[in-house]
């Protein structure tokens, strides 16, 4: 499950910045073919100059898993 925190400056005099915060999770389930995938993606842009801080971030979240509401069963 890799995951991934960068962050830096984008300018010489380190008023804009940036920071990158991922995720990527494969589960696998007790039950055959019941797995989970999800990504997770943060970017964010910072703008720091004098007293003035103006933050940009966006969230994108993905998740696909089968949901299984019981095991079956049979009486014969």
């Amino acid at each position: 499950n890799p995951t991934v925190d960068i962050t830096g400056p984008l300018t010489d005099d380190g008023a804009l910045s940036f920071r990158l915060i991922g995720s990527y999770v494969k589960d696998g389930q007790f039950i055959d073919l019941n797995d989970a995938e999800s990504i997770f993606v943060t970017p964010s842009l910072r703008y720091q100059k004098g007293d003035v801080t103006l933050d940009l971030v966006y969230e994108y979240g993905w998740r696909e898993e089968t949901f299984i509401f019981g095991l079956p069963f049979d009486l014969m």
